[in-house]
């Protein structure tokens, strides 16, 4: 084999090495432990999130707890969500547009995010998986395996509401 031969051989297994890889990180970012329903101290938090440090939480506050609110909460790879602006996730055949408040967290206390809010929790439970996607082109792919177990079928009570 002459050094021409052996260099392209070397650059083509690191190829294929490098696409299986890339293989596996897009492969990661939708595999993940089913949803959770967590208690805490002001509600319920239904979430998941995965090794790649993606994570998504909707928390849903007791009812005793008038100063916790209803809202999501969310990172693509270690990145919260971007304060001010609007992300889009997609669920299934539905897309939602949903503004981040200037907290960085996206809240429902307008009509706009209250009707939302509960048709993005029936979506959920309706589908296989939903992508999310930042204004800066960042996208992470969720499973929504084990949302019927886990959340409620009625979305909880939205801030608008509450008020």
């Amino acid at each position: 084999m002459n050094p021409n031969q052996a260099i392209r051989g070397k650059a083509m297994r690191g190829a294929a090495a490098l696409a299986a890889g890339l293989m596996f990180l897009a492969a990661g970012a939708a595999q993940a432990a089913p949803w959770k329903a967590e208690q805490t101290q002001t509600g319920v938090q239904y979430r998941i999130g995965n090794a790649i440090r993606n994570s998504f939480v909707i928390h849903c506050p007791n009812p005793a707890s008038v100063s916790a609110g209803t809202w999501i909460d969310m990172t693509l790879f270690g990145e919260r969500l971007p304060r001010r602006q609007t992300i889009q996730i997609d669920v299934g055949a539905s897309i939602f547009r949903l503004d981040v408040d200037e907290s960085g967290r996206i809240g429902t206390a307008s009509e706009k995010a209250d009707k939302a809010f509960e048709l993005f929790w029936a979506a959920l439970r309706e589908s296989s998986r939903m992508t999310v996607r930042y204004p800066n082109g960042l996208a992470g792919t969720f499973t929504l395996r084990g949302t019927t177990q886990s959340m409620p079928p009625r979305a909880c009570q939205t801030d608008f509401d509450r008020l």
